[in-house]
């Protein structure tokens, strides 16, 4: 499949509601690709999100890296 075929694909997942989780997932499942066209596209479908879901995404995984980074720092004492 070539890189605009699956952006039109992503956009009609998109435009159905389909969860960014499984958008994700189908986009590295995409045949014909390379890593490239892969962030490409994971990049078009993360633009195509509404900005409030973008800015909760966010937040929750600059919550999850400081954890994560917080109990790192208890595991290293």
């Amino acid at each position: 499949m070539g890189l605009m075929e699956a952006q039109r694909e992503v956009t009609g997942m998109v435009h159905s509601g389909t969860p960014f989780d499984a958008i994700e997932d189908r986009i590295q499942v995409i045949p014909g690709l390379v890593d490239n066209e892969r962030s490409g596209l994971w990049l078009y479908a993360w633009s195509r999100q509404g900005s409030v879901w973008q800015r909760n995404a966010s937040a929750q995984l600059l919550q999850w890296l400081a954890n994560a980074v917080d109990r790192a720092r208890i595991d290293s004492r």
